[in-house]
């Protein structure tokens, strides 16, 4: 006989979900503006033999509103998106609309890529950043005289 286990995901015993409620909730309540929002992208990250690629959730961010460096080791992705909408015949109550900014960082071993080919595309809400690895050149097998 199989046993089925239900998964609540919802559970405050899962931590991950609590954790990043709370944290995000703590956030506004300190921040004063619920409007102003900051978030986490999601990250895919997959290597072959040529390249790593990194690929973020931006939904609604125009690629000339992403930021992307590279220092020391760190390569830090940010985008902000900013709603300026002055409508004075609407009498708000609560406005949430506003600036939602994205940041990632990932630690990169500078060693591994080539710093100066690393490229990024944005399309539909979607950042694609390739580091291409470094090649290793094969030295060919040296004979070594004995004198």
């Amino acid at each position: 006989m199989n046993t089925i286990v239900k998964n609540n995901h919802c559970a405050p015993a899962n931590r991950l979900w609590f954790d990043d409620f709370f944290t995000r909730e703590v956030e506004r309540l300190f921040t004063g503006n619920p409007a102003n929002s900051s978030v986490t992208p999601g990250a895919n990250v997959w290597e072959d033999e040529k390249q790593l690629s990194l690929e973020l959730a931006l939904p609604g961010i125009k690629k000339e509103d992403v930021k992307i460096k590279l220092d020391n080791g760190v390569l830090n992705i940010s985008a902000e998106q900013v709603k300026e909408t002055e409508d004075k015949a609407k009498n708000y109550i609560r406005k949430e609309f506003g600036k939602v900014s994205y940041s990632r960082s990932f630690k990169v071993n500078e060693k591994h890529f080539k710093v100066d080919g690393i490229t990024a595309t944005m399309e539909n809400g979607v950042l694609l950043v390739t580091l291409p690895k470094q090649v290793e050149e094969k030295k060919e097998s040296q004979f070594i005289q004995v004198k």
